[in-house]
């Protein structure tokens, strides 16, 4: 039955079934590429482009063009069952590909992929492709390329004259239906383009982390979700975790390997507590404690070639004050310092022996005597 189009609502979207060529000016090897057409159901306003292939990554970005070619979005999309779009043809619920239904998702419109083998479903790209073989294909029929630049030069030089010409049942052009009526009806285009993405399963781990091998870095999740299959989407810029369709998390992409992405409020308090540890806080933990407590900790900064060796070393000291009271912790860490021993277990070994109810002695400097047994510098020259 004849189908009532309405201004802004759908954009039909196929490939031409021929193909274009161009040759590569180092090995001189012709190479085919795929024109992929669009057609506006109102206005009949066509929009067309070259295009290395008909995978997914080429048609999500052919259809992102479009879109900007437009500079709006139409209410609905309506795709041949290709299978960049479509995973299982059905009559009724087509499989659709998650790619394409958060594409759909980025910029608020609707996929509505034509039933398999019914050319009227999308007649207005039909009619397109024979728009293009007339205005574009036999007008570049003899012309050498030698990009997919070029080939696309000319598309859109001679597509610009496809969409100005009056068409044979309307007293208007493409470009004047597509002003007066498409244009005013399109939702606004976003001005950010939509990314292509990957996709994993995970389960979060026992550290409020996900593991991301691709990364070999470690994005946080809420410690609610700990232990708890969730999805992974992740762009060149972005890493968003879902849960049952709800997303729970979104970093930043990391720029390096080996890197933990988290964010403070994803950890339950301990581990907020824990991450928040540096060497000032330690320093000071150790002044509360007495003079002689802060100057070990400051020891033992130095000595440790990494921080965390030294959070591990205080922390032990810190709870031995809590065993033995800070009067006994700080005159264990005078005798310590005293002796130039800066580590856990001398702290452990003096309070452990008492060794801290003793007077420290002094340090003696033993010289060796003078006797005549006993050869100088001399007998060595």
């Amino acid at each position: 039955m004849p189908v009532d189009e309405k201004p802004g609502d759908k954009l039909y979207v196929d490939y031409a079934g021929k193909k274009l060529h161009y040759t590569d000016r180092n090995s001189g090897e012709i190479i085919a590429v795929e024109v992929f057409l669009a057609a506006l159901g109102y206005s009949d306003k066509i929009y067309a482009e070259a295009s290395p292939n008909q995978q997914l990554g080429s048609f999500l970005q052919s259809l992102e063009n479009s879109f900007r070619f437009y500079n709006g979005v139409p209410a609905a999309v309506v795709p041949d069952n290709l299978k960049s779009a479509v995973t299982k043809s059905n009559r009724y619920e087509p499989d659709i590909n998650q790619h394409l239904i958060r594409f759909a998702a980025h910029h608020s419109t609707a996929i509505l992929p034509a039933r398999s083998r019914k050319p009227k479903d999308k007649s207005p790209v039909e009619n397109a492709v024979k728009m293009v073989y007339q205005g574009i294909y036999a007008a570049v029929r003899n012309h050498a390329f030698y990009s997919l630049e070029e080939v696309n030069e000319a598309i859109q030089q001679h597509l610009k004259t496809i969409n100005a010409t009056r068409m044979q049942k309307w007293p208007h052009s493409r470009n004047e239906l597509f002003e007066q009526h498409d244009k005013p009806a399109m939702q606004p285009l976003r001005s950010d383009r939509f990314e292509m993405v990957k996709i994993k399963t995970l389960t979060g781990q026992k550290n409020c982390h996900v593991f991301l091998s691709e990364d070999k870095s470690y994005y946080s999740i809420p410690f609610a979700y700990v232990g708890k299959k969730v999805k992974i989407v992740y762009s060149a810029n972005s890493v968003e975790i879902y849960y049952r369709q709800k997303r729970i998390a979104f970093h930043r992409r990391a720029l390096g390997q080996h890197q933990y992405i988290t964010v403070k409020d994803h950890m339950p308090s301990a581990h907020r507590f824990v991450a928040d540890w540096n060497k000032d806080k330690f320093l000071e933990w150790g002044s509360r404690a007495g003079h002689y407590t802060h100057k070990l900790f400051e020891g033992i900064f130095k000595l440790k070639p990494h921080p965390e060796q030294a959070f591990k070393s205080c922390l032990g000291i810190l709870d031995m004050g809590k065993r033995y009271g800070n009067s006994r912790l700080e005159k264990a860490c005078e005798r310590a310092v005293h002796y130039d021993s800066y580590n856990y277990k001398s702290i452990k070994n003096i309070l452990d022996k008492d060794l801290d109810q003793e007077p420290i002695q002094t340090k003696i400097d033993f010289k060796i005597p003078q006797h005549g047994n006993i050869r100088g510098a001399e007998y060595y020259n």
